[in-house]
């Protein structure tokens, strides 16, 4: 499986659609062969029609299917898209923490006293709050990469499916054609065979994936509860979340007449 990347997402989605496109013209090729049958093999033409009538009911259940995967082929797109934006928040969000331990920035045993155990306390808070933003977005990512994968792997097995259907139909045209219907009793059944598997595995993958979006609810889920009571943050008697107040109102204070700890 190709790495999941936006140009790879174009591809499989451009592919599973030329692909759509070739397998609707599979109803018409069926036809053809087996009406063909009706002029030099009238019997084995009886015998045929009715699977090919199964056959046909087979491929519009299939069509139904498909019109879902279409309608929804932009979705890994729009995951893989959205999880970049949370990254790139998570990314600014670390980069102002870190900020914190640059040389140029960091003053821990630089002072000390009442001023600095207020900076302190503050430092310590604001902190905590931006890790645990940090952890919301790496969260939301994660989720979102994990179905845009999915997504992808998804129309990649359809394009392989419908290769494969699109293949048994010309084979069966082709076998009946070179036979002069002799073949067709037996190939016609192995072609119904197949398009029966492909309907269901097709109805399975699209269940499957629908499953695998859940885990973005679910990591929804999770923000919200996140959002509700974070990490770090104060919460306001009215029960708003608001973002970690100061220690003290100024850094500075004439009670303990800005000595430094110890000093007399």
């Amino acid at each position: 499986m190709a790495e999941l990347t936006e140009i790879t997402l174009e591809q499989v989605r451009n592919d599973f659609a030329a692909k759509y496109e070739e397998l609707k013209k599979t109803p018409d090729t069926l036809n053809h062969a087996v009406d063909q049958l009706k002029y030099y093999t009238p019997l084995i033409y009886l015998k045929v029609t009715e699977v090919r009538d199964d056959i046909q009911q087979k491929l519009a259940e299939l069509f139904d299917l498909l019109d879902q995967a279409v309608e929804g082929m932009y979705a890994p797109w729009l995951f893989l898209n959205y999880a970049a934006k949370w990254q790139a928040v998570g990314g600014r969000v670390r980069d102002g923490n870190g900020m914190q331990g640059r040389r140029e920035n960091n003053m821990e045993g630089r002072w000390d006293g009442s001023a600095y155990k207020a900076f302190k306390t503050t430092k310590e808070s604001q902190q905590a709050a931006m890790v645990s933003i940090d952890a919301m977005c790496t969260t939301m990512h994660d989720r979102l990469v994990t179905v845009a994968e999915e997504g992808q792997n998804l129309y990649y097995n359809l394009v392989n499916k419908l290769a494969s259907i699109i293949g048994s139909v010309a084979t069966f045209a082709a076998e009946t054609s070179a036979t002069a219907g002799a073949a067709a009793i037996w190939t016609i059944n192995n072609l119904n065979d197949a398009i029966v598997k492909a309907v269901e595995l097709v109805a399975q993958a699209l269940t499957d994936f629908v499953k695998v979006q859940s885990k973005v609810y679910g990591a929804a889920n999770d923000l919200k509860k996140m959002i509700v009571a974070p990490a770090g943050f104060d919460v306001a008697s009215s029960g708003k979340v608001t973002w970690p107040s100061t220690a003290a109102e100024q850094y500075d204070s004439r009670d303990d007449g800005w000595k430094q700890d110890g000093a007399a």
